[in-house]
């Protein structure tokens, strides 16, 4: 049986996609299984073809997250999953959980940070790699928030395995995470295969358009190169920040 999704779903589905919000919203079963696997807990479960998603969701997913989505799902039209999610559509699963950040800014690990951001599909596979080497944290400054459900999907719902944050200033950072090394990634300076980094350091990634700023290059500790083939000026920035994360001592 269909249930017929309310319009205050739909408003709050639509408005928590920025990421700006206590909830956030989770599309696909790829990002769905990280979140419950890491800790996230859903108000809202929607799925439209209920022995189709539930078949598949029964073969990827381990007994605990298909138990999860079995005890909370709930099905809606075609139509109506349209309506909150039309990126959606092919996996046939969304959800509205709540952010979760566990911030312990004094455990071991790098800190990565982005320096005004603007692709999101960026953010999330920034996260996603960064989760898979295992860092302290992962933050951006800037005015995009990396809890949007692009970044989310971009990272596979890894933004639930370690803190993801927004802050407004390097000083807001710096004040969060003290007494840490803070490393600028850049093209010039020593190369990341010649120095052995502090796995407390902040390291700090800017725009592929313009790098690091000039103002946090003069308050770094270090400025650190990642190095390139002779005309190749920049990589995208999540492969940056996966090969400064694999290749640093």
């Amino acid at each position: 049986m269909k249930n017929e999704i309310k319009q205050e779903d739909i408003n709050l589905f639509q408005k928590e996609r920025k990421g700006n919000d206590d909830f956030v919203i989770i599309e696909g079963l790829h990002a769905f299984k990280h979140a419950v696997r890491f800790g996230a807990k859903f108000e809202k479960i929607y799925i439209y073809n209920e022995t189709k998603i539930l078949q598949i969701a029964k073969k990827f997913l381990k007994f605990k997250e298909y138990n999860y989505l079995q005890k909370n799902y709930i099905c809606i039209s075609k139509s109506d999953f349209e309506r909150i999610a039309p990126n959606a559509i092919r996996t046939g699963i969304v959800g509205r959980a709540k952010k979760l950040i566990n911030l312990y800014p004094d455990n071991n690990g790098f800190v990565i940070v982005l320096e005004d951001p603007r692709d999101l599909n960026n953010v999330g596979a920034v996260v996603r790699a960064s989760a898979a080497k295992g860092v302290n944290s992962i933050v951006t400054i800037g005015d995009t928030s990396p809890w949007h459900t692009n970044a989310i999907r971009g990272s596979a719902g890894l933004h639930f395995a370690q803190p993801v944050l927004s802050m407004n200033s390097i000083k807001e950072l710096l004040d969060t995470f003290p007494n840490r090394n803070v490393i600028a990634v850049s093209d010039e300076g020593e190369t990341v295969y010649d120095i052995k980094i502090n796995s407390q350091s902040i390291l700090i990634f800017g725009s592929e358009r313009n790098g690091v700023k000039q103002s946090t290059k003069k308050i770094s500790d270090k400025i650190i190169g990642l190095p390139m083939q002779e005309g190749v000026s920049s990589m995208n920035l999540a492969t940056s920040v996966s090969a400064f994360l694999y290749s640093s001592k």
